[in-house]
């Protein structure tokens, strides 16, 4: 197991790819669970049929 952390970890020291991921997680995060509370918001469904009237108007201004 050692074998597969230690590599791994100096992968995520080294690669500013991993670390900008882990910058915009909680962002990401706080995101998504503003998203899923959304009112009748179905993974099929267009964003923009979805939102909350009160919402909707907002976008558009």
């Amino acid at each position: 197991m050692l074998r597969e952390k230690m590599p791994l970890k100096v992968h995520l020291m080294m690669c500013s790819a991993c670390n900008n991921f882990k910058l915009q997680m909680p962002f990401l995060s706080q995101a998504m669970r503003s998203f899923s509370q959304w009112e009748g918001v179905d993974a099929d469904d267009n964003i923009f049929k979805t939102v909350k009237p009160s919402r909707q108007d907002n976008l558009d201004k």
